[in-house]
């Protein structure tokens, strides 16, 4: 199996990316178009169900979609959702490489939403805590 070099180096930038985010509600923003242009598809799809019925965010779901062949993966979710991500093709199958593209990056997608809503749950915890506890923070700890 022969994956391009531009291939892994627009891997190398969405795991870069992910890692970097800031805010868990723009990780389908930021991995949808992103997986679109890496492994060539015609619609990708981004469903996250939580442990709540009530909780389900999707992304380019509820729209034509056309999609003779598919490829998919689940993400592990610490919080107890199930979040999945499809890309869909009209006309050809997906390659071993697309797959194995498509796997290798899905510990790392994982890793990143769930570092987002630690983030997140760390700026909480700091907003709410008492000074005297702020003051004794590492610089790292700050970060």
């Amino acid at each position: 199996m022969f994956v391009p070099l531009s291939t892994l180096e627009q891997a190398v930038r969405l795991v870069d990316d992910v890692s970097e985010l800031k805010d868990p509600s723009g990780f389908a923003e930021l991995v949808l178009p992103a997986l679109r242009q890496l492994i060539r598809c015609d619609a990708a799809t981004y469903i996250e169900v939580g442990p709540h019925p009530a909780q389900v965010r999707c992304g380019e779901f509820f729209r034509p979609i056309p999609a003779e062949y598919q490829l998919a993966i689940t993400l592990a979710d610490p919080g107890k959702a199930v979040i999945g991500i499809a890309l869909n093709r009209s006309r050809h199958d997906f390659t071993e490489a697309d797959r194995a593209v498509l796997g290798v990056l899905r510990e790392p997608l994982a890793a990143g939403l769930t570092r987002a809503r630690r983030r997140v749950q760390a700026h909480a915890a700091l907003r709410t805590a008492p000074s005297a506890t702020l003051a004794e923070l590492t610089d790292r700890e700050w970060q």
